[in-house]
């Protein structure tokens, strides 16, 4: 299912916000990493999304 652009760059801040939160809480390596992983994703489906 291709997600219009706004959704994804919506979705994209939305796991960085996460992320960092994570990173300036001081939380475990591998939550950091999984928050990343998600980050990432979001990342290459914009990408895919050709936008």
């Amino acid at each position: 299912m291709i997600r219009s652009k706004e959704e994804l760059i919506g979705k994209i801040e939305e796991a960085r916000k996460v992320l960092n939160k994570s990173i300036e809480e001081d939380a475990v390596y591998e939550e950091i990493c999984t928050k990343s992983r998600i980050v990432d994703f979001w990342i290459e489906q914009y990408i895919a999304a050709g936008y």
